[in-house]
């Protein structure tokens, strides 16, 4: 087989993997009772248990999630897993008629938990060729809080390189996005403590700024278990503190208890 067939075979497969998610399936799901996100998948699928353990604690505190999948993502991702925990209220698909019509006046905030080298060359850029990169943009352009993993960029295949001319390319283009205004969020649940609540369509003010009556809840992550001395046995959590799933696994492997204060 040339390279020519096994190119346009390879596009073929994808092509069939588009509108595989019909919208109507999940219509009416989940009304919009509570502040609202657009969850964007690019294709990277290393994360994706963290991601969804992460966001699945953020529906339980009553958010709403919005979903948009690449071509990419549909292929290499259980779609149908993610759509049937998270219970989106809309799947925005890749027909541009509709994308033209999606209001993104109702969110609080976009992510983009598990972002592709393409997807973040392509924004500072001003490509806007695909799904994940147009609503990327439209978000910014309208001045809707943007998050993403950056971190993620610093690898490929969950792997780092050790070629110079690459890391400082990357580093390059994390610049670029800072500077776009895209915000670095390497878990989804620390958009908790960013001051995303309320009923608002805009982030609320972060409690450093001195605003009475704005609680910020602190999520315990598995980071914090593993930052713990090998010598700890317990971790003191204010009372109202969030651990996540994988943080409480992590702190029985470890034997460690929570001690709420």
């Amino acid at each position: 087989m040339n390279q020519s067939n096994q190119t346009r075979q390879i596009l073929a497969h994808l092509s069939a993997q588009i509108g595989s998610l019909p919208g109507e399936k999940v219509q009416g799901i989940n009304s919009l009772k509570g502040p609202s996100m657009l969850v964007l998948f690019a294709g990277n699928p290393i994360g994706l248990d963290e991601t969804l353990q992460d966001l699945t604690v953020l529906k339980n505190e009553g958010w709403c999630f919005d979903l948009a999948f690449s071509a990419n993502a549909e292929a290499l991702m259980n779609a149908d897993r993610i759509v049937g925990q998270l219970k989106p209220r809309q799947i925005i698909g890749r027909d541009m008629n509709q994308l033209k019509m999606y209001n993104m006046g109702h969110l609080k905030c976009v992510i983009a938990p598990m972002i592709t080298h393409n997807t973040a060359r392509k924004l500072v850029m001003g490509i806007q060729d695909g799904l994940i990169p147009n609503l990327l943009w439209q978000a910014l352009w309208d001045s809707i809080p943007v998050y993403m993993d950056m971190e993620s960029l610093r690898t490929y295949h969950g792997r780092p390189t050790l070629n110079t001319h690459l890391n400082r390319f990357m580093e390059e283009t994390i610049t670029q996005l800072l500077k776009l205004g895209v915000k670095n969020m390497v878990r989804p649940t620390e958009l908790m403590t960013e001051g995303l609540r309320g009923n608002n369509n805009r982030p609320d003010t972060m409690v450093n700024g001195g605003n009475a009556g704005v609680v910020v809840k602190k999520i315990i992550t598995e980071k914090d278990i593993l930052s713990l001395p090998v010598n700890e046995t317990v971790l003191n959590i204010p009372q109202g503190s969030i651990v996540t799933p994988l943080a409480k696994d992590t702190a029985v492997a470890r034997g460690i208890q929570f001690h709420w204060k």
